[in-house]
């Protein structure tokens, strides 16, 4: 599959959507936004918001020219368009070194879906924190429309070590530390990267046994937040792409 057959999937808050310098018909509206480069020139883009449905066909870790290294995959829709999503590993600009909210959210749903699964995508526009912000993460359902679930709990997460340090005025300042954390993020990723397309039917079959185990139990998934601590800013970019339009 060539590149340029497929379409561009980008994240924002509370939807997926898609980005063209055109009007393309009705459920496409209107953005406006400041260049970068320029900040007396306004461009335009107009955005379609939707969710992803349809049959997985790829996953992987791939070196992007503007966010670094990504989690992509590849959807082949149910309305016959291929559709391109990728997430940044890392989050940059915050005040402690993380991992991006949408991978952590998904890199444990992803070691549960394989390729030719049919899945349904869409992000979160509902759950908030405690500051009123949507959280950060996506959602995925199998082809019955039932929540596939992480395989692992935030409780399962190392927490984030702190230490007080010094700084040139010799005030003492707290120092967050989440390696851990995202060593443990990123491993499930290339777990997940390296088990794609390999799971037997027996497994599946226990899959769905253990779906079904679960059902009447109280666990949800988890929120992609959980395992920060209070008032610890991370990086809070609205939109991944590799252009703020």
């Amino acid at each position: 599959m060539a590149q340029d057959d497929l379409l561009k999937v980008k994240i924002k808050r509370g939807t997926f959507y898609l980005s063209s310098k055109e009007d393309e018909g009705k459920e496409w509206t209107k953005q406006e936004f400041k260049n970068p480069q320029n900040s007396e020139e306004t461009l335009v883009r107009y955005h379609k918001e939707l969710s992803l449905e349809g049959e997985i066909k790829w996953l992987g870790l791939r070196d992007d020219k503007y966010a670094g290294e990504v989690l992509g995959l590849i959807i082949k829709g149910k309305d016959g368009n291929s559709y391109a999503l990728q997430m940044p590993v890392e989050d940059t600009g915050g005040s402690v070194n993380t991992t991006n909210d949408y991978f952590n959210s998904i890199v444990g749903v992803m070691m549960k879906v394989k390729k030719g699964d049919n899945i349904i995508m869409f992000v979160n526009k509902k759950s908030k924190d405690k500051q009123d912000r949507l959280y950060r993460n996506i959602i995925v359902l199998d082809q019955d429309d039932k929540l596939i679930k992480s395989d692992f709990s935030f409780n399962d997460v190392p927490r984030w070590t702190k230490s007080i340090e010094k700084d040139f005025k010799g005030k003492e300042v707290t120092k967050w530390n989440a390696d851990e954390a995202n060593s443990f993020f990123y491993n499930k990723a290339v777990e997940a990267v390296n088990t794609f397309g390999n799971k037997t039917k027996e497994e599946k079959e226990a899959d769905k046994k253990a779906y079904e185990d679960s059902k009447n139990s109280s666990g949800t998934t988890p929120k992609a937040e959980e395992s920060k601590p209070e008032n610890v800013t991370a990086s809070e970019p609205d939109d991944y792409d590799d252009l703020p339009f």
